[in-house]
């Protein structure tokens, strides 16, 4: 795992740039058994561990344009890998079988307004939209049917957003 940020002033605007990134490169000395092969009639057995992507990461960006620094607009990336898990039966006749999931983009953006009220207070707006590239996990059932052992990804839509936050310090 490997993250890191910088935070810069040029020409009296703010920069910040966080990120992070997860890579995961493993192999078990012994295959794990994935399932009890006597309840199923065969069994199923795997070299790595699942539920575990080969890369991820986020990288956040914001930058505050004004001398004062009232306002800021922000960039968000997360980045789900591919990863190998296990989709057990929801229904009577289906085998528990190993899956390779999607990999996912998550896009938002944010932009912020702070408003201040005295000394030591503020009255901060936001507003966004999150989301912008609509990944989405969909391939996991929904209600009753939906699957337990695999929920991965973005779990909401596209969808706007506006707030507003009283801060003291």
């Amino acid at each position: 795992m490997a993250s890191g940020g910088l935070e810069v002033e040029l020409r009296g605007k703010r920069w910040m740039l966080q990120g992070m990134v997860n890579s995961v490169v493993q192999q078990l000395d012994e295959a794990q058994e994935l399932w009890d092969s006597e309840e199923w009639g065969y069994s199923g057995e795997h070299p790595r561990l699942l539920k575990v992507p080969d890369w991820s990461g986020m990288m956040r960006g914001e930058v505050f344009p004004g001398q004062q620094q009232k306002w800021s607009v922000a960039a968000y990336l997360r980045y789900w890998g591919s990863l190998e898990l296990i989709r057990m039966p929801n229904q009577a006749g289906e085998l528990p079988a190993l899956i390779q999931s999607p990999s996912f983009l998550e896009i938002s953006i944010t932009t912020r307004f702070l408003m201040g009220l005295g000394k030591k207070m503020a009255l901060e707006w936001e507003g966004g939209l999150h989301n912008l590239s609509n990944a989405l996990q969909s391939d996991y059932g929904m209600g009753v049917q939906r699957d337990p052992n695999y929920v991965y990804g973005p779990g909401l839509p596209r969808r706007f957003s506006l707030g507003l936050r009283f801060r003291w310090w």
